[in-house]
């Protein structure tokens, strides 16, 4: 695991220590539907003029349930949380998996 991206640093003044979870072999694609749902809170992205398409290097969305998912241009992708809300994450986790079926 990395280091944590500025902008979690930054949650993390208001809201305290989130804990993160990396989630192995992570092909975005199978998650395009879920992470459309979610609103970009934080991006770094270039866009490319001959295929007219933004080029993400990282991006993080915001959860209902106030988790952070980060993912970065070497596809790794990472849920940020509270330590108190892991009965959720597990939950989250499992709805996530469900869908990309």
């Amino acid at each position: 695991m990395g280091n944590k991206p500025e902008y979690i640093l930054d949650i993390e003044k208001t809201e305290g220590i989130l804990s993160v979870v990396e989630f192995s072999h992570f092909d975005e694609t199978k998650y395009e539907q879920t992470l459309k749902k979610m609103p970009i809170v934080y991006g770094n992205s270039m866009y490319d003029v001959n295929t007219k398409k933004l080029m993400w290097d990282e991006k993080i969305f915001k959860t209902a349930q106030s988790f952070y998912i980060y993912i970065n241009g070497a596809n790794n992708f990472y849920i940020y949380y509270k330590p108190t809300m892991l009965d959720e994450l597990k939950f989250f986790i499992n709805q996530l998996n469900k869908e990309k079926k």
